[in-house]
């Protein structure tokens, strides 16, 4: 399934030679998914599942997306569209002369690109902060021990135990989000999972069902 986009922001960043940028859509949990087009033809496309900063006001910032620029992509002419692939409707459209200065600024970057980016990889927890949106949320929906719980699940890959789940509510109830998740991140228990296996993303198989639907604005 995919998400229709109903809010996009997105730019060339010179820097990284990449098109970045942040897709959402309305009250689904599926993510977006962007068709770049030139000469109304299909030559890349990205799915909106990594973690922006920037965009924690939607979905908890789990929206972003990010695509290699390399010159073939403006093969038939010289605009990039950015599409919605649920409804197929243009979204933004970027000039070749829009990029050509970041080009020139990061050439081993921009042909190193891949042409074809689903960013599988980049849908995992980066830090304390993207999971920190994702946990008030559930606060502010069901409550400290169901935020607890799925703070259990998502890091530790267990239930939580009595004793456990009673320290890490009490911090919530207080509002002590990121003090409740450096404990627990820095847990023996934590660093022997971490060692063999990559956090989950709200996008991951065995993902605890409120992290989920924290997702969906």
């Amino acid at each position: 399934m995919i998400g229709q986009v109903v809010h996009l922001d997105a730019w060339f960043d010179g820097a990284t030679g990449r098109v970045e940028g942040y897709a959402a859509p309305a009250g689904e949990i599926a993510p977006c998914t962007i068709h770049f087009r030139n000469g109304g033809r299909l030559i890349a496309a990205a799915r909106a599942v990594h973690f922006m900063r920037d965009a924690t006001y939607i979905r908890a910032g789990w929206c972003g997306f990010s695509l290699g620029v390399v010159p073939s992509l403006f093969l038939f002419d010289d605009s990039l569209d950015l599409c919605c692939a649920a409804s197929g409707n243009v979204l933004l459209s970027l000039s070749f002369a829009d990029i050509a200065d970041g080009w020139a600024a990061s050439p081993t970057k921009a042909r190193t690109a891949k042409i074809i980016d689903f960013l599988p990889s980049q849908s995992a927890i980066p830090s304390v902060e993207a999971l920190g949106p994702l946990v008030s949320r559930i606060i502010e929906r069901k409550g400290p021990i169901v935020a607890a719980e799925a703070m259990y699940e998502m890091l530790l890959r267990r239930p939580a135990d009595p004793g456990g789940l009673v320290e890490v509510a009490g911090r919530l109830r207080t509002g002590h989000v990121k003090l409740a998740m450096e404990g627990m991140l820095a847990s023996e228990e934590y660093a022997s999972l971490a060692a063999s296996r990559r956090l989950l993303s709200p996008f991951d198989y065995g993902t605890p069902p409120e992290m989920v639907l924290a997702l969906v604005d």
